[in-house]
């Protein structure tokens, strides 16, 4: 397999990105989620639950977005939200099973 320049200098200027994607969307998912579970625990023990769910979502989401918008102006914009987005993937699926692990110790 014969890999020309222009390929190979693609394939080193596109990992760059993609990893930093992939550690800061380490970092925010894992911050969103944890941020997902104060909100809950929260409106659980207030007698009006719907402004700081509202307020929870609404701060989590414009982080989340928000450096997945710096992330883009400072990387190449697909592999950098294709890093993001398969962190957030990866953060969710481990924080939903230990959720689930967790409330099914509670039982």
């Amino acid at each position: 397999m014969n890999v020309s320049m222009s390929e190979s200098f693609q394939l080193a200027s596109m990992m760059p990105a993609l990893i930093v994607g992939l550690l800061v969307g380490l970092i925010a998912s894992f911050v969103f989620f944890k941020g997902l579970a104060f909100g809950m625990q929260k409106a659980l023990q207030s007698s009006r639950p719907a402004p700081i769910l509202l307020i929870s979502f609404l701060i989590r989401t414009l982080v989340l977005l928000g450096l997945g918008w710096g992330l883009i102006q400072v990387f190449q914009p697909a592999w950098a939200l294709l890093g993001y987005a398969i962190a957030f993937f990866i953060v969710r699926f481990v924080m939903v099973r230990r959720a689930k692990h967790v409330a099914t110790q509670r039982i």
